[in-house]
């Protein structure tokens, strides 16, 4: 850390001042990134007057900082800053619920509210609509992951298009709707993608631009029948062409949500039982709705994996088999993967679960985790995926780590492959090697023109040489940050590009 305790000094007796909310560390937070850097102040505004406040004197104290929701968000920089930053604000105390449209199914939320608090709202409120959540644990922000273009397992599973952000605030304190339709007494606030003139909402997800303070979800109709189906895949090519098949289905629209297909090093870490070792790839994909329609999907998709192994579930079965669990033979690949069968039932129900990630990186969360995420994108078409995993693999056996992944079909021709970077064997791997590892599956994926769809904080630094290898772009992109930062302030060094001021 460059500055020291008594260069905030000023700040400090500012916020005792006020009554602002702070503590002089971020330590008590968890994160998964490769090297853990606490904030030397963590400030907890309570409202959005408080944080109106904040930001105004840490722009007039030229003091940069870096905004998390509630954290939680596993993979994504969580609240872990670089070593630009030495002030973390908190925004866990925004977590009002400001309106909630039980016919259309919206409702208006600040970046506070977590999937749990959500989830519980609506079940309080006999909703008739769910969230799309994510694998995160309860506490997760959803205004941070939707941000963040996370993406869920269901209808809903497009965060981004699933949002507006309806309300803003820059670095200097000026708070605005960026959208034109949704501005002022509309009646549409949040309903409409697209605006009369430039669409600007879209310029603050997985920026650096500007603080969002309001945002507005559009949840997902509770369906008549939930049911999914578990497609169990045994080579490679089996699985580049189940992510063509699944994409041509989307684009026809019978599969409406995201599948995600799991190897058994991933499948292992969300369970606490042994991976049957017949499961090298097994695909999950989300069919629910009225009766009819998850019965002509059941039957489309019985068409297209004839030769595979498959299970079609719904919640009634999956709860059917917890009942009768105990009866089964101890190697049966049921019971096995209960556990698993069981949590994604939750998550395709709208509820989330803390157990993924105490699955994942261990009970103690609060402990230093050392892991990351790759997550290039490709077209779904067959080849692509082979060279990607390749491509990865190859580089995971040269710095020995363990290939853990899932591809998700995120669109009707896109698909991505995220894979965890991470010393799963415990074999004393360095932060430094596991951050090497990053950066030469990173370049080695840009060269040949698969791109990453997301970066944390401290990540995204390895951008910087596709930013300045598209100059147009980088002139827009510090225009922007010019205009609603000058100071450089928030969340400095994000893309690896320094914005300097005037």
């Amino acid at each position: 850390m460059t500055l020291e305790n008594g260069t905030l000094m000023p700040l400090r007796q500012y916020l005792k001042q006020t009554n602002i909310i702070f503590e002089d560390s971020s330590h008590g937070f968890a994160t998964t990134d490769f090297i853990t850097h606490s904030a030397l102040l963590t400030i907890y505004p309570k409202d959005s007057r408080e944080l109106n406040q904040v930001v105004v004197k840490l722009n007039e104290f030229k003091q940069p900082f870096h905004v998390v929701s509630a954290g939680h968000n596993w993979g994504y920089g969580d609240s872990n800053l670089s070593d630009q930053i030495p002030i973390l604000v908190h925004l866990r105390l925004l977590n009002r619920i400001l309106d909630y449209n039980s016919e259309l199914g919206t409702v208006e939320i600040e970046p506070g509210v977590t999937q749990e608090q959500l989830a519980r709202f609506l079940l309080n409120n006999n909703s008739q609509w769910s969230l799309d959540v994510t694998g995160a644990d309860g506490l997760a922000s959803i205004v941070g992951n939707f941000l963040e273009r996370g993406f869920g397992h269901t209808a809903g599973g497009d965060h981004e298009r699933a949002s507006k952000v309806v309300e803003v605030m820059t670095v200097e304190g000026r708070v605005f709707c960026p959208q034109l339709v949704s501005s002022g007494s509309s009646h549409v606030k949040g309903l409409y993608q697209h605006d009369v003139s430039l669409n600007l909402d879209r310029i603050f997800y997985q920026t650096n631009f500007a603080i969002v303070t309001r945002m507005v979800v559009q949840l997902k109709p509770k369906q008549s029948q939930s049911s999914f189906c578990i497609v169990f895949l045994e080579t490679d090519q089996d699985v580049a062409n189940a992510v063509a098949v699944v994409s041509r289905l989307k684009a026809q629209d019978v599969i409406a949500a995201i599948p995600h297909i799991g190897n058994s090093g991933r499948l292992q870490k969300t369970t606490s039982s042994s991976v049957d070792a017949r499961m090298n790839w097994v695909a999950a994909i989300d069919i629910s709705g009225p009766s009819d329609l998850v019965r002509a999907r059941k039957k489309i998709l019985s068409q297209h994996f004839s030769s595979y192994q498959k299970m079609f579930l719904s919640t009634t079965r999956v709860n059917w088999i917890g009942r009768l669990i105990n009866w089964l033979p101890a190697k049966s690949l049921y019971k096995n993967q209960f556990e698993n069968l069981r949590l994604l039932n939750q998550l395709l129900s709208g509820t989330p679960t803390n157990d993924f990630v105490i699955n994942s990186i261990g009970k103690d969360s609060k402990a230093p985790k050392k892991m990351n995420w790759i997550g290039p994108l490709f077209p779904s078409q067959p080849g692509h995926f082979l060279k990607v995993k390749n491509i990865v693999s190859q580089i995971f056996t040269e710095y020995g780590l363990v290939y853990s992944a899932t591809v998700s079909v995120v669109s009707s021709r896109c698909a991505v492959m995220i894979t965890e970077i991470t010393d799963s064997q415990n074999i004393g791997i360095s932060e430094q090697v596991l951050q090497e590892c990053y950066r030469q599956c990173h370049e080695r994926l840009w060269e040949v023109g698969y791109p990453i769809y997301r970066y944390g904080l401290r990540s995204g630094v390895v951008l910087e040489n596709q930013m300045k290898q598209n100059p147009e772009y980088l002139k827009v992109y510090q225009s922007l940050k010019k205009h609603f930062d000058s100071n450089d302030l928030l969340s400095r060094g994000r893309w690896g590009v320094r914005i300097l001021p005037e």
